[in-house]
């Protein structure tokens, strides 16, 4: 889900407020109150906030909705489909390197099991790009929500049913035939696809002969980016930290096998700190060699249909543009958003243990802002 409300406070706050300093100890001396205030109802919240001249961040409240595990300093939470993201970001390193390109037909790289299902379903495997996957125009259903006429997927019922139960990657492909119809041909209108990135990430492993999280890690290297507290569930060495809890329609998915979301649509574990970090390294071009690299990060489809795009989605992440202030932006199912502002030249990451309050944010923006 998309709080836009948010941005448009922060957009329009950062344009037209004069920064004041302001330390991490008066900024969380501040959140504190606020989040006890009667008009907030949230259980914990982190923010960070990184660029060239700004470093700060913040942390209150509690990392579950209970209420009874006090939220830590960097404490890590799933990040969901903010890892698409890295994905976006570990397929372009490996398009750069010329171990495969952007351009050839997902049919290249993916298991011949995979492109049976899909073949069996009517899509036309060849013609469907890693680009269209990346940009969301694939026409692949979305196995994990679905989208209207095409049919609405019962995954997550079906999934909530069973904590325990470990999903793996031909599940959800084999699910996404079953549940829904294409969405139309490559390249046709947009549809977000959970679908096409976890084919991505499929192919990641095929072409480093690399589990996921090693791949991500090595491609975007975490060690020159300072990613001190990011790794990638199941695939790589778990951590004694106790995850900020994970909530989605007042329903606790935190005890659920982290295969509910994995293979590339999600599976990530990171905190605002890194997130904060990893969008200001990734559109300050520290990621890539080549500039023309950098370019193609903001690739726009170019639909063969009359087709009006429901979002500005580029290569892992969407364009917003609120009064004439561009931002660069991705949020998570359970409650966290990152945006890179360029004329700031600023990134700013936040998370909620439950809920969200657009107060809330207001005011943390204002304070980080000294006002």
């Amino acid at each position: 889900m998309i709080y836009r409300n948010f941005f448009l406070i922060l957009i329009v706050l950062l344009s037209s407020c004069e920064k004041r300093e302001i330390s991490d100890e008066i900024l969380a001396e501040k959140i504190d109150g606020l989040i006890s205030s009667e008009w907030v109802d949230v259980s914990g919240v982190s923010v960070d906030i990184y660029g060239k001249d700004e470093k700060l961040g913040s942390f209150s409240g509690y990392a579950d909705d209970e209420r009874r595990v006090k939220l830590t300093e960097n404490q890590p939470f799933r990040i969901a489909s903010i890892t698409k993201t890295f994905v976006a970001a570990a397929v372009l390193v490996l398009h750069e390197r010329g171990d495969l390109s952007i351009y050839h037909s997902i049919s290249t790289y993916i298991s011949k099991e995979h492109i049976q299902l899909l073949v069996a379903e009517g899509y036309e495997v060849d013609k469907i790009t890693l680009l269209h996957c990346l940009q969301h125009t694939s026409g692949i259903f979305d196995y994990a929500f679905g989208h209207g006429k095409f049919g609405r997927s019962p995954y997550l019922e079906i999934a909530s049913k069973d904590p325990s139960r470990i999903w793996s990657r031909t599940d959800q492909i084999q699910g996404a035939m079953e549940w829904g119809h294409p969405y139309g041909k490559p390249n046709e209108a947009f549809q977000y696809s959970d679908t096409g990135y976890i084919l991505l990430g499929e192919i990641i492993e095929n072409i480093t002969n690399l589990n996921l999280g090693q791949a991500i890690r090595e491609l975007i290297d975490y060690d020159k980016l300072g990613l001190k507290n990011t790794w990638y569930e199941v695939f790589e060495n778990q951590r004694d930290d106790e995850l900020v809890g994970r909530y989605f329609r007042r329903k606790d998915f935190t005890p659920y096998h982290a295969s509910i979301d994995l293979y590339g649509g999600g599976g990530i574990v990171s905190t605002t700190q890194d997130l904060a970090i990893f969008y200001f390294h990734l559109f300050q071009g520290n990621i890539f060699q080549k500039e023309e690299t950098r370019s193609l990060l903001f690739s726009q489809p170019k639909f063969t249909s009359n087709h009006s795009p429901i979002k500005d989605y580029r290569l892992g992440f969407e364009v917003l543009k609120i009064y004439g202030e561009e931002g660069y932006f991705h949020d998570g199912i359970w409650n966290t958003q990152v945006i890179y502002l360029p004329k700031k030249e600023m990134a700013i990451a936040i998370n909620f243990t439950y809920g969200n309050s657009d107060y809330l944010i207001k005011h943390i923006i204002k304070l980080i802002l000294g006002n």
